[in-house]
């Protein structure tokens, strides 16, 4: 499926994902009448119209909220159907990220040069900062709160702030944590914030079998 759609190989969890889903509502030799696994365990013949293309294009619906101007609606790449709830798991390249959604209209196969237009030509990202709170005390003020950035993106802007740093005296630290529990399902772990690294993770895995023949 990746091979076919062209896309690159991190979207391999997704395609083997999709292909359990369409092998399990699909008609087999090796039960009698030919009936699907779903059919078998559940008695009920399985709904094969909503199964399109791994990878093709779509148009769904996003929320404007308070800007009348913005779009209302974006490309996206299909790449599975959700095991939770109904809807089509999509991948929007300006996020970054995938959602499940009903609102998807005009399904088209892709060809080569769309899906590449839409993967790699989608413009940068945008960086963001984490801003935290850190109370310190300076001269003349007490228990005055000040707010710096977790992470600078330039030598110019920790410059600055080594300069300002240095009318600050006696500085508490702040740290921030987030806890997050281990995803019970596929679908879980690639709604999670580690997604991206899990995908790293399982892509060097894969080519290092490829190098080494197995």
């Amino acid at each position: 499926m990746t091979f076919a759609s062209k896309l690159p190989l991190n979207f391999w969890v997704d395609a083997v994902d999709y292909s359990a889903y369409i092998l399990n509502r699909s008609p087999t030799s090796s039960n009698v009448n030919r009936a699907s696994p779903i059919k078998v365990l559940t008695s009920q013949a399985p709904d094969l119209r909503d199964i399109v293309t791994f990878g093709s294009l779509c148009t769904v619906y996003r929320d404007p909220k308070k800007n009348s101007f913005a779009h209302r609606a974006q490309i996206v790449i299909i790449v599975g159907r959700s095991n939770e709830t109904k809807g089509y798991r999509v991948f929007i390249r300006t996020a970054n990220g995938m959602i499940v959604t009903q609102h998807v209209k005009n399904i088209k196969t892709p060809s080569d040069k769309h899906s590449e237009q839409l993967l790699y030509d989608a413009g940068p990202e945008e960086e963001t900062f984490l801003i935290v709170p850190v109370v310190a005390k300076t001269k003349g003020k007490a228990n005055q709160k000040s707010w710096v950035s977790a992470s600078h993106a330039t030598r110019g802007a920790a410059k600055r702030a080594a300069q300002d740093s240095k009318h600050v005296t006696n500085d508490v630290p702040a740290v921030m944590q987030v806890n997050e529990d281990d995803p019970k399902t596929h679908a879980g772990a690639m709604r999670s914030t580690k997604a991206e690294g899990w995908r790293k993770e399982m892509l060097e895995k894969i080519l290092a079998l490829q190098n080494n023949g197995v």
